[in-house]
């Protein structure tokens, strides 16, 4: 209900034209209204999308990284707040240790560099 009816239209609309950042967004929206961090709850599952996904384009984290920037542009300021809060399960006695190998591995990892610089400027 947060994300559908409190997020601020410039940023919904920001959202579908990127077609990602919505988790990014939600993160945002959770530190502006309550002025906490965010919690990572720590979960077990498939990643099914790891050899086609959204996430194995080329330059996906890049444009992740362009989308808090714009999103900062967008709130006027930074509302993450910093924290270090784990939600795991207490039979898990690994907590810093990710739930599956697929963790380790960076989304960009299968993209070659090519040496390109972004010429990205930040949403108004």
């Amino acid at each position: 209900e947060m994300y559908t009816n409190k997020m601020p239209q410039s940023i919904l609309t920001y959202i579908d034209e990127k077609r990602n950042c919505e988790d990014i967004a939600m993160q945002f929206l959770i530190s502006n209204t309550t002025g906490r961090p965010s919690i990572f709850i720590k979960g077990h599952l498939t990643d099914l999308g790891v050899f086609g996904g959204i996430s194995t384009g080329s330059g996906h984290m890049n444009e992740r990284s362009m989308c808090i920037n714009d999103l900062i542009s967008l709130y006027h300021r930074m509302p993450l707040v910093n924290s270090d809060i784990i939600v795991d399960s207490a039979a898990n006695g690994w907590t810093s240790v990710p739930s599956t190998w697929w963790e380790y591995i960076s989304s960009d990892l299968w993209n070659i560099d090519t040496g390109k610089v972004s010429t990205h400027t930040p949403a108004n």
